[in-house]
């Protein structure tokens, strides 16, 4: 039981977001705040991913990508519009594939990410926080808190930028943002 869980966690990057609370009590994980406890590495992992099948899919898309850019710079675009001042480099036109948000504290980034969960807005921390905080990395090496990556970390998060979603579906992550942060 207990290697199996461990292999688990080996294959998903150290992460233990498929793990049953069985197998976290096998391992002795340590329990994180839920915003982030689907992204706190436990351990050293692997990226094991089919990459053959990843790579067909991924040629499949090329000749969308251009559509698909013009869709994500469009639309970060106009968030930046009304949000700038909680955007990451707003003035820039990438065409990135999900907007990253900072908040002025923590206390503001939780009250935005409920609001958000409340309206079944997925979210996520930017990468998974400071490493030098993750579990892994205190087991091993101790607490290390680099004062840049713990204020992105702190007051950060991700919400999609998918060209799939649809203009209503768009419109409804905008203005539930403006909403809550305007």
């Amino acid at each position: 039981d207990v290697l199996a869980a461990m292999l688990k966690v080996a294959r998903a990057h150290g992460w233990t977001r498929n793990l049953s609370e069985e197998e976290l009590n096998l391992l002795n994980c340590d329990r994180v705040d839920a915003f982030n406890q689907a992204y706190t590495f436990h351990s050293c992992g692997f990226n094991a991913r089919p990459t053959d099948i990843s790579a067909f899919c991924g040629l499949l898309q090329i000749e969308k990508i251009n559509y698909y850019n013009k869709i994500r710079e469009e639309r970060f675009c106009q968030m930046a519009d009304k949000l700038g001042k909680f955007i990451y480099a707003p003035e820039t036109k990438n065409p990135v594939f999900a907007i990253a948000l900072r908040m002025e504290s923590r206390q503001q980034r939780d009250t935005v990410v409920n609001f958000l969960n409340e309206n079944k807005i997925d979210n996520r921390p930017v990468v998974s926080g400071s490493m030098g905080t993750q579990p892994f990395w205190v087991k091993k090496y101790g607490r290390v808190e680099q004062e840049n990556a713990m204020l992105v970390d702190e007051r950060g998060f991700y919400v999609s930028n998918d060209p799939q979603l649809t203009e209503a579906e768009f419109t409804y992550l905008k203005e539930k943002l403006e909403q809550v942060l305007l």
